[in-house]
């Protein structure tokens, strides 16, 4: 699934989200339990990575899981230093890994980055 966001530098991000299959237009959440997720964040998607995004099972029978950075990781990432409209764009993507060792993309988009000045 594609989301496209904006965030503050030195802010924690969290965005929960339910991994679910879709057949003959019915949707039918994941069971999650034992899967592990993992993301990165990139300058562009063939560059090495600026950040990791970590994620934690909320809700495992109905395929919910909390996506996050903590606010010391988001500090981390380099943002514009000229003004606070100024936002610099990063690639990320978020995958679930089944206990089978199944990789899923379950997020991908762009984040908007914008400066911090109380650190």
């Amino acid at each position: 699934m594609e989301y496209n966001f904006e965030l503050k530098q030195g802010k924690t991000w969290q965005l929960e989200v339910t991994f679910q299959t879709e057949e003959d237009g019915v949707k039918e959440p994941v069971v999650i339990t034992d899967y592990t997720f993992r993301g990165k964040v990139k300058k562009n998607p063939s560059s090495s990575s600026v950040a990791s995004i970590t994620g934690t099972i909320s809700d495992a029978a109905n395929g919910v899981v909390l996506i996050s950075m903590s606010a010391s990781v988001t500090a981390a990432i380099s943002a514009s230093t000229k003004s606070f409209d100024e936002v610099i764009q990063y690639y990320y993507d978020v995958e679930a890994v089944a206990p089978d060792g199944t990789v899923t993309e379950l997020l991908n988009g762009i984040i908007d980055f914008k400066p911090e000045v109380t650190t």
